[in-house]
């Protein structure tokens, strides 16, 4: 990982600390070139929440409601984004793309195919708000909330728009609805983003309930294997400090102490 990108990486206020380890290529090896890469990376947050990082943005995407939405012809994602430093831009409904797992290419819904379904969105939009992931894993700098506001939200009294503008203090958030013609099965979907000046391909994979218990399993590994990493690097840290001798007051002996 590049020096700046290591910076701004560890900048997320997700853990205290990470290691390198940690992180996923998002590409097998021989799919991209060594720098490409080098520059972006899938992170699970949990069995159903998956964040991607290059050097322009960060994408978080939940898919739980998608997972048990199996047959229906509408999937909703929970999305949150935000770009880094000299990225600002303006996001369009275009930017994003579904893939279904026999490679069909599913463009985001317009607000008028939503309203010739509302029932049905409507009903989709209540369970999401009883099954929502969190997808709020942003860099320190993104405090202002900002909607993505592709769907008319009935909380909110906005209209909907085609695009936004994103900034780097910016954490946007919201919700993207494709319509699956064949219904929603099994199998790899992937979500492609266009940004300005890169794209990523953010894999989704509906699963099977055999699928589901081995994916909660790996992931609790996972988890342990971060805690325990976050552990090693801490004692790394502070190990690696010179000792600090406090002056106490004439009265008490003098301290020799480790300051963490």
């Amino acid at each position: 990982m590049n020096g700046g990108l290591r910076r701004r990486y560890f900048s997320l206020v997700l853990f205290s600390t990470v290691t390198a380890a940690l992180i996923i290529p998002a590409y097998p090896a021989g799919a991209q070139d060594d720098a490409e890469q080098q520059k972006t990376f899938l992170i699970p947050r949990g069995e159903y929440v998956r964040q991607m990082i290059n050097e322009e943005a960060v994408v978080n995407v939940g898919y739980r409601t998608a997972n048990e939405s199996l047959g229906k012809n509408w999937m909703l994602l929970e999305v949150g984004m935000t770009v880094l430093p000299g990225h600002n831009q303006n996001i369009v409904r275009e930017a994003f793309v579904l893939e279904t797992p026999d490679g069909t290419k599913i463009p985001l819904a317009t607000q008028a195919d939503a309203n010739k379904d509302t029932a049905a969105l409507r009903a989709l939009n209540a369970r999401a708000d009883i099954q929502r992931e969190p997808v709020s894993y942003f860099p320190v700098q993104a405090q202002v909330a900002c909607w993505i506001g592709f769907f008319a939200d009935p909380a909110r009294s906005e209209l909907p728009f085609d695009q936004f503008g994103i900034t780097p203090d910016a954490a946007c958030r919201g919700r993207l609805f494709f319509f699956v013609p064949d219904g929603i099965k099994y199998g790899r979907y992937v979500l492609h983003v266009k940004l300005a000046s890169s794209a990523m391909a953010i894999p989704l994979h509906v699963m099977t309930k055999e699928e589901l218990k081995q994916a909660k399993k790996e992931y609790k590994q996972y988890e342990k294997e971060q805690k325990r990493l976050a552990k090693e690097e801490t004692k790394k840290v502070t190990a690696s400090r010179p000792p600090v001798f406090i002056t106490t007051s004439p009265s008490t002996p003098s301290v020799e102490a480790f300051l963490g």
